[in-house]
């Protein structure tokens, strides 16, 4: 009997553990996880709280579009609010059923009002959650951050989406700079202590009142705070002291309204090298770029060596006059170091760099640089000269 009665404790100890084994005890089915694929975030000054807005998929979509009934949106909002960023999302829970998800999140979309009073605590949550990934694109909303989710990007379904898939682009060709979750902190992490986000607004026109999304400004930060925003041509030319980003730019060398002249051109970065001179107690920047050109557009101007010189030359001067002003701008009215001038000093010359470390508030808009452009005309077009020349058109009638 009792050999009998092991044999039968002994199965059920099988029993048990095979089904034990073979479960999943804290399981999540996918009916219940809401993906997040955009967070805005804005400060209420009412309350002093914090709005948080996620852009969830919308898990029913695909089942509508099966059954035909269309119509369905892609995407759908949430909203939640909360003492700080942790705060709210918690409070979700209240509002929603679903378990939130947030490893495929795309964009972080802050409103200024956020960042003009501080980030330090936004961003330190969303690194220190392993949910978020650092190549989340990070945007700066002139408007109520809400209100970019909730505005419909053309041929896009998913406005968060959309987001990103401008950023890629422009990530492509260099019209701005695109920054990262990653990017962004290790701007505040550098010897400057200074970043920047692409600017994102709502443009609002007769043909569109809802509005449409632009992205061409750059918002600057020192330490944790907004300080200044660039202008879409500032931006541009931010780019120039990046390696990784390709920049480019649309010039007009020669403008000539009295005899109707008009040359507009592409300038393309090819490099750009910053190097540091500390002679004594004082210190400068050489700042050497390299640009390539092609012609875009030509009129009343016949293409010969003086003529492509007078480009060349004129596009350098332009070139030049326009860093050195960006340049100004982040020493005299931001007090901002988003170029990185500390850092090079720091990799180039750590021994002294300690010392001028704690005084570099100071050192920074005193500071002297030249910049300088060595400007080539590549390539000039299908064409040599214009097809048609307005001056013998006015001669033929």
């Amino acid at each position: 009997m009792k050999s009998k009665n092991k044999i039968i404790l002994l199965n059920i100890l099988i029993l048990v553990f095979s089904t034990v084994l073979s479960s999943c005890i804290d399981k999540t089915e996918l009916n219940e996880i809401a993906l997040v694929i955009g967070i805005a975030i804005d400060k209420e000054e009412e309350d002093n709280s914090m709005l948080v807005t996620l852009e969830l998929a919308n898990p029913s979509t695909s089942k509508q579009s099966d059954e035909g009934s269309g119509g369905s949106n892609s995407s759908i909002l949430q909203a939640s609010k909360g003492k700080n960023l942790a705060d709210a999302l918690q409070n979700f829970t209240k509002v929603s059923t679903l378990s939130i998800d947030f490893s495929h999140i795309q964009v972080i979309v802050m409103s200024k009002e956020l960042c003009i009073e501080g980030v330090s605590g936004v961003i330190d949550y969303v690194a220190r959650d392993r949910q978020f990934r650092n190549l989340n694109w990070i945007f700066m909303s002139e408007n109520n951050a809400m209100e970019i989710l909730k505005t419909k990007i053309a041929n896009e379904d998913i406005t968060s989406l959309g987001l990103a898939n401008m950023m890629n682009r422009i990530k492509k060709n260099g019209s701005i700079l695109p920054i990262d979750l990653n990017r962004f902190i290790i701007g505040l992490q550098s010897q400057a202590k200074s970043s920047m986000a692409p600017v994102i607004r709502l443009e609002k026109t007769k043909d569109e009142p809802g509005g449409r999304i632009q992205i061409d400004k750059t918002a600057v930060f020192k330490k944790d705070r907004l300080v200044g925003i660039l202008t879409p041509e500032e931006s541009k030319y931010l780019a120039w002291f990046y390696r990784k980003i390709k920049g480019n730019l649309v010039v007009s060398p020669i403008v000539s309204a009295s005899q109707d002249q008009n040359v507009i051109v592409q300038v393309f970065k090819e490099d750009t090298k910053i190097e540091p001179h500390i002679i004594d107690d004082e210190i400068s920047f050489d700042i050497k770029c390299i640009a390539t050109v092609e012609m875009k557009e030509i009129t009343n101007v016949k293409l010969d060596s003086f003529v492509i010189d007078r480009i060349e030359t004129n596009t350098k001067q332009i070139l030049e006059a326009q860093l050195s002003q960006l340049i100004n701008k982040c020493q005299t009215n931001l007090n901002a170091d988003v170029i990185g001038f500390a850092e090079i000093i720091y990799n180039n010359h750590p021994e002294r760099w300690v010392h001028m470390k704690e005084n570099w508030q100071d050192i920074f808009p005193a500071m002297k640089y030249k910049v300088s452009f060595d400007v080539t005309v590549r390539k000039v077009g299908m064409v040599k000269n214009p097809p048609i020349n307005e001056d013998e058109e006015e001669n033929t009638q």
